[in-house]
């Protein structure tokens, strides 16, 4: 195998000879391919082609290595590719079950996830996806460009952090399939979704205590009202409470076992009420006493007699009503609201951790903010001990 470089023509051209049992073969490709930066691509193609002729001059299958960079080449430059199997007469190897996306995503959600969030999550990357390429397209068919075109075109109806993840659940997912020998070769590796740090997350307006008062005056329910300050102090997500019961509230020490629907409704562990909950919480549990004889069961069964979309309808509703300004994110913006002040208490970052749900590394990067009470740590006069007098020993040394 010989590399020739032709200079005598506007473009540069490099060519690869083969010599093979039909004779010479060359095939060109453009000049830039010489670039340091191309260095990798044109050892992959240098490789591809002495397997070429080794294989073709002695009679032998070729290696599995050879395939993979002939699917490279076909996905790079599909008519040299084309004349490539042309001339040289390459013969590809009998077909196998072909694994179609739509399988492979059934079969990875299945075998790997339990939470139905989780689930949930992969299997709306899975619509993304089957959106462009119908269930029954085999994975090997679907390009790398075709996928970068897909999640291009998904910007316009989706968030960025979205598709972020989308993204990376794609090219788990191809991962597994290249690593359980489904796929030949992995495209989908280099796959990659050009967003700035920013657009991954989603900022929260912090709900101060006066401004949701003012919200909270606008609901008259007593369950309401206190679902609501269950989201606001409490910092629960809006699903959560489904899985506390009055059984879970430990009036005496002012706490609650509070549960967490990413977990499935496991148990977070005790966590304080705080008084703005603890006043709303006492009249509702009165409510139903004197209604049932005695409280028990889940304190909202409210959040099983609606949906989701009903709830968050609600509350807007009447809080517009009022005439109060409905912040953006309604369930997370208290959520994370109530984690801001959580850790900004002595031990707060362990506390959120706790109470709140969520890991410090996920509260670092989606929960916090600077708050207008930061600035004073900074600006505002503090009174600073004067420095020791150079030399002199502290009464401790």
């Amino acid at each position: 195998m010989r590399i020739e470089i032709e200079k005598n023509r506007k473009t540069p051209l490099v060519r690869f000879t083969v010599h093979v049992p039909t004779g010479r073969q060359r095939f060109g490709f453009p000049g830039w391919l010489l670039d340091k930066r191309h260095l990798k691509r044109r050892q992959l193609l240098e490789r591809l082609f002495i397997e070429l002729e080794d294989a073709l001059n002695s009679g032998q299958s070729l290696p599995e290595s050879a395939w993979e960079s002939l699917a490279t080449l076909k996905e790079d430059y599909p008519k040299v590719h084309a004349k490539v199997v042309q001339k040289l007469g390459i013969q590809e190897p009998p077909a196998k079950d072909r694994l179609t996306v739509g399988k492979a995503f059934d079969d990875y959600i299945a075998d790997h996830y339990t939470n139905r969030i989780t689930i949930s999550n992969w299997k709306q990357t899975r619509k993304k996806v089957v959106s462009r390429f119908p269930e029954d397209t085999p994975m090997e068919d679907i390009s790398l460009k075709d996928m970068e075109k897909l999640f291009f075109q998904l910007r316009e109806k989706y968030s960025v952090a979205t598709l972020y993840k989308d993204v990376r659940n794609v090219r788990q997912l191809w991962d597994h399939c290249h690593d359980n020998g489904d796929l030949s070769q992995n495209i989908m590796r280099k796959l990659r979704f050009q967003a700035k740090s920013k657009q991954l997350v989603a900022r929260k307006p912090y709900v101060d205590a006066a401004w949701f008062a003012a919200a909270l005056e606008a609901i008259t329910s007593q369950q309401q009202r206190t679902l609501l300050c269950y989201y606001r102090w409490m910092g629960a997500r809006q699903n959560d409470p489904r899985g506390d019961k009055w059984e879970d509230v430990d009036w005496a020490g002012k706490r609650v076992l509070r549960s967490n629907i990413k977990d499935d409704l496991e148990k977070l562990g005790w966590c304080p009420i705080p008084p703005q909950m603890l006043v709303e919480l006492e009249k509702w549990h009165q409510l139903v006493v004197n209604e049932h004889g005695k409280a028990s069961g889940p304190i909202f069964p409210w959040l099983f007699q609606s949906s989701s979309a009903n709830q968050y309808t609600y509350f807007v509703g009447r809080v517009k009503q009022k005439g109060v300004a409905v912040w953006d994110d309604f369930f997370n913006s208290l959520r994370a609201s109530r984690a801001r002040e959580i850790r900004r208490l002595p031990n707060g970052r362990q506390l959120e951790a706790r109470w709140i749900g969520h890991s410090p590394e996920v509260a670092d990067k989606h929960y916090d903010d600077i708050q207008e009470s930061d600035y004073g740590l900074i600006s505002d006069d503090q009174e600073t001990p004067p420095d020791d007098e150079p030399g002199k020993q502290s009464d401790a040394a």
